[in-house]
């Protein structure tokens, strides 16, 4: 142990003796490396203007035009063990720029890192390229010609050259970048904060990755259509590689624009006729409105008219050509599960779809918007209540858009409460199925001049018009939809009393809804084996106002169907084997019935009613007080005079009622009036002419007669008077009868009678009563020796006028002759 002590100091020594070696090598070195820097600095401290002139010089070499530097200063520990010269106040231009004024370049300040050994022998070798505060504009004038052929000359020239030109390092700092192509309307803006990258050769080409911090102000393909991705940040790295021959190839990588995280892959082709372009951008949760933010001016508007409530998958395609002067491809998909889509016209709840949008519907013709489409495939989802399913639907032409699509709906009749306001209509119970095809455009966001083809049928449905007091039940119907026009056809309607078949058709509908409703005519065929009108009446009536409810969440038709309720006329082709109105019964009737807003419009109806027929047509026009306005023209043929007068209600009269009179009435009347809000005739509104015939006719119990019998004839049985004919004339005004001079032969006593009767006060009704008894002469066929025979002897002068004191009617004596006062 003791021998080996003495051996390990040698061993020491050469430790530290080749440590001290490295050292000082090393030492040596970096005393060389600084020597080397400072001779650098001392050589372009002294030789400036020859190395500036020198880099100048080299890099002009290659250019169409001029490259100027102000100033070069050497940085020389920035960028250590390299060098750095900072070029300043630099700009580039071609050889038109006094023409154009867009300078290539303009830079404040460029750092090139250069090989300092490169220098001392007189090269330059650039590693790293820093260019901050400057501007860089790529432009295109209208007749085709480019800044950027400043570069062309070096196209012309051999690569062979002295000189390494790699660069392994670049960045930019506050640098605008622009591309402005006047000929193809194309403007890309860009600020970049922050831009560093590094590049490694690869094959014949290089690679790189890139960490790029930007703001977009203009992505424009199109500066008429509006820029994509306006005024948002971009952040992210880049991936790029090229081959060499003008390919660039971005490889897909998470990317920010905005406050959303897309994912980006990109491939350029710059070749010397065309710079084409793809650009595929997804994000799988983003915002409808977030997403049409990034889109052009011309899709965001067409796109901002809808929203969704949650997040949906989205990706963009761009494909085209930097060089073409049209619009590039661009297509779209967005898939949509469970969410709420609002429209112009309401939300859509539970709404599914996968959406695509695309400018090049027709694939011969260019990118554009009269070329764009939009498509919705497998759309599902709840109007307001009613579910609706549409294989497929589009929007094409975004210029003049086209709405088409293929809709289908099954739903209870009931979940339509939630789309028309209760005041309008109610629907309590029924079941509906819709399936067409429809074609419309759109103007405003709003579906116009739709054609539609296809069927709606409706099942055992209860329905409420309010607004005419009207409930009817088991309506079924089938609607056929054929290009503009419908046909409704196998309507069965049941209200309490009645039933109702019904078909009809609609010209030209669908384009008269939107735009000129009041010019819509419905020409319905009506039969029924029994109707009761009074439960229809309030159809015609005046129209009780609903107050229309916007609902912007589920939509609302009530304005859309009150404005056609109210201005759409209806005509109707009607038979009806039984009608009845309160005690009037009506047999075989036929008629033309038309409704407007304010009027309805009775043509030849024809009728069996009290064992005789009855033509008759007339108008009704609505009133604003509630009232409503009559007038027609009837002819009354044979009827039994008592079940005539018991079905109208005596027609207001108080003295002569049905059970007063018999026989056979014939009767021609122009008449008109007013009917209440009730449906009542209108006392004292009468208005018009009349004149009539009644054989075979008595008065049973007749008052005014039975009063003139106790003074004049009280052996003769005056409560039962007949005779053959009764032939009259008389003029209706307001609550007066205008009596023509009549004559009435009876079997009891023979009268004249002139003046007017009163349904109020004013009567004064003049008649003379022959005292003769008819029976004397009964065996007298001559009728002029009748009509001398009648006169002779006694007659009384009558007047039929007010009591003063009971408002009845009182008859007195006086002296005066009617026949006289009317001739």
């Amino acid at each position: 142990m003791e021998t080996a002590e003495p051996n390990k100091k040698p061993k020491l020594s050469r430790k530290r003796r080749w440590l001290k070696i490295t050292l000082i090598s090393l030492g040596s070195l970096v005393l060389l490396l600084l020597i080397g820097i400072v001779s650098v600095s001392i050589y372009i401290q002294n030789n400036k203007k020859e190395v500036l002139a020198k880099v100048t010089a080299k890099l002009n070499e290659d250019l169409d035009g001029k490259l100027v530097i102000k100033d070069m200063k050497p940085e020389f520990f920035s960028n250590f063990p390299r060098v750095s010269l900072r070029l300043e106040d630099v700009s580039l231009r071609d050889n038109k720029f006094d023409q154009h004024k867009y300078e290539l370049l303009r830079a404040s300040q460029i750092d090139i890192t250069v090989n300092i050994l490169a220098l001392l022998r007189q090269t330059i070798e650039i590693k790293k390229i820093s260019i901050s505060d400057a501007s860089v504009i790529l432009y295109v004038a209208p007749d085709g010609y480019s800044n950027t052929a400043v570069f062309k000359k070096s196209d012309k020239k051999s690569s062979g050259s002295s000189t390494a030109m790699e660069c392994n390092k670049f960045q930019l700092e506050n640098v605008k970048f622009t591309v402005r192509n006047d000929k193809a309307n194309k403007l890309h803006d860009f600020e970049i904060n922050q831009i560093d990258g590094r590049m490694e050769p690869e094959g014949d080409g290089w690679k790189c990755e890139t960490d790029i911090d930007i703001m977009a102000r203009s992505l424009s393909f199109n500066t008429k259509r509006g820029s994509f991705i306006k005024n948002q940040k971009i952040t992210g790295t880049f991936d790029i590689s090229a081959d060499g021959n003008g390919k660039l190839v971005f490889a897909e990588q998470p990317l920010n624009i905005g406050k959303e995280n897309f994912t980006l892959a990109a491939e350029f082709n710059f070749g010397e006729t065309s710079s084409l372009f793809a650009i595929h951008i997804k994000n799988k949760s983003i915002r409808w409105r977030d997403t049409s933010a990034l889109l052009a001016d011309n899709i965001r508007e067409k796109l901002d008219m809808f929203d969704l409530e949650k997040p949906i998958s989205v990706r963009c395609d761009l494909e085209g050509d930097f060089d073409s002067m049209g619009d590039p491809l661009i297509y779209v998909e967005a898939k949509i599960r469970n969410n709420t889509l609002t429209t112009p016209g309401g939300n859509v709840d539970k709404c599914n779809f996968d959406g695509t949008f695309a400018n090049n519907y027709d694939k011969k013709k260019e990118f554009s918007d009269p070329n764009s489409v939009i498509l919705l495939r497998n759309l599902t989802g709840e109007y307001g209540t009613v579910p609706f399913r549409m294989a497929i639907a589009s929007i094409v032409n975004l210029d003049d858009p086209i709405a088409r699509g293929k809709f289908s709906s099954a739903f209870d009749m009931s979940r339509l409460n939630g789309l028309v306001d209760k005041d309008l209509l109610e629907f309590k119970k029924g079941k509906a199925n819709i399936e067409v095809d429809f074609t419309a455009d759109v103007v405003n966001y709003q579906l116009t001049k739709p054609k539609i083809i296809g069927k709606v049928a409706i099942e055992k449905a209860d329905i409420a018009y309010p607004q005419r007091n009207l409930q009817v039940n088991d309506v079924s119907v089938n609607l056929d939809f054929d290009d503009k026009d419908l046909f409704i056809r196998n309507i069965k309607v049941k209200t309490a009393k009645s039933e109702v078949l019904m078909d009809g058709k609609v010209l030209n509908f669908l384009n008269l809804y939107y735009s000129a409703p009041e010019k819509i005519v419905l020409n319905w065929n009506v039969y029924s084996k029994q109707l009761h009108l009074g439960e229809f009446l309030g159809y015609v009536g005046n129209r009780q106002k609903a107050a229309t409810k916007n609902n912007k969440k589920t939509g609302n038709f009530t304005s859309e169907l009150t404005e056609l309720f109210e201005k759409s006329q209806v005509r109707m082709a009607m038979k009806i084997d039984k009608l009845y109105y309160k005690k009037f019964l009506a047999t075989n009737t036929t008629a033309i019935v038309a409704f407007s807003d304010e009027t309805v419009t009775i043509r030849n109806t024809g009728l069996n009613h009290a064992g005789g027929r009855i033509r008759f047509s007339g108008d009704l026009r609505r009133g604003s007080a509630g009232n409503s306005a009559y007038s027609f023209q009837a002819f009354v043929e044979s009827v039994d005079v008592r079940k005539f007068f018991n079905a109208f209600e005596n027609f207001g009269m108080e003295t002569l009622k049905s059970d007063n009179i018999s026989g056979k009435l014939s009767l021609q009347a122009n008449l008109g009036g007013r009917i209440t809000p009730d449906n009542r005739l209108q006392k004292n509104s009468m208005d018009g002419k009349a004149s009539f015939t009644l054989k075979n006719g008595s008065l049973v119990n007749f008052e005014p007669i039975q009063t003139v019998g106790k003074i004049a004839f009280r052996r003769r049985d005056v409560k039962n008077i007949t005779f053959a004919d009764l032939n009259g004339a008389f003029e209706v005004k307001g609550e007066k009868v205008t009596v023509a001079p009549m004559k009435i032969n009876s079997n009891v006593l023979n009268m004249d009678l002139a003046g007017v009767y009163s349904f109020g006060k004013g009567t004064n009704l003049k008649i003379d009563v022959p005292l003769r008894n008819p029976k004397r002469d009964e065996d007298i066929t001559d009728k002029e020796e009748l009509e001398r025979r009648r006169h002779r002897g006694i007659v009384l002068h009558l007047l039929a006028s007010d009591d003063a004191e009971t408002g009845k009617i009182k008859i007195g004596l006086t002296g005066k002759n009617s026949q006289e006062e009317t001739n």
